[in-house]
């Protein structure tokens, strides 16, 4: 990790070295923030802060899997939302939102963008089942469940 007052770019290609990164630049105090696939770079231009590095997670992509009768998936933080559409698609399944950019999922899901499906579906972020975090000192959180409601009871 670069001293303070530094800028560094760093690119995680996995959930685990992303979290290292995370770790390394809580003991160092560094300041840093997270990217996917800098979309939204106009909200927090990275020369607002010149002690503040750069953590990239385009490099976490991919679909684990998806299960079209649940309609659920399990996609990485960095994947594109035209990859995650396309994947979808082979599926006949669709995205439950348009978020209008090139961003990555993690992106759509955490910036709280509007969404043009919004009155039918709510926002990106109430279509998440379940997550696992990292939080700024490193420490990893799950969140949620892949379970399914459905209209016989919990699947």
């Amino acid at each position: 990790m670069s001293p303070l007052g530094t800028q560094q770019l760093l690119e995680a290609r996995s959930a685990e070295e992303a979290r290292e990164m995370v770790q390394a630049a809580a003991e160092a105090g560094t300041a840093l923030r997270i990217r996917g696939h800098a979309s939204r770079a106009w909200l927090h231009p990275i020369d607002a802060r010149p002690d503040c590095s750069e953590l990239r997670l385009g490099g976490l992509r991919g679909m684990r899997w998806i299960d079209a009768g649940d309609r659920t998936c399990r996609v990485q933080a960095g994947t594109s939302l035209a990859e995650l559409d396309e994947a979808l698609a082979e599926a006949e399944l669709m995205l439950p939102f348009w978020d209008g950019s090139a961003g990555s999922v993690a992106g759509a899901f955490l910036g709280g963008g509007p969404s043009l499906f919004g009155a039918a579906w709510g926002m990106p972020r109430d279509q998440v089942l379940g997550a696992r975090w990292i939080l700024p000192d490193a420490r990893e959180v799950r969140s949620g469940t892949r379970v399914v409601k459905s209209v016989a009871g919990y699947d």
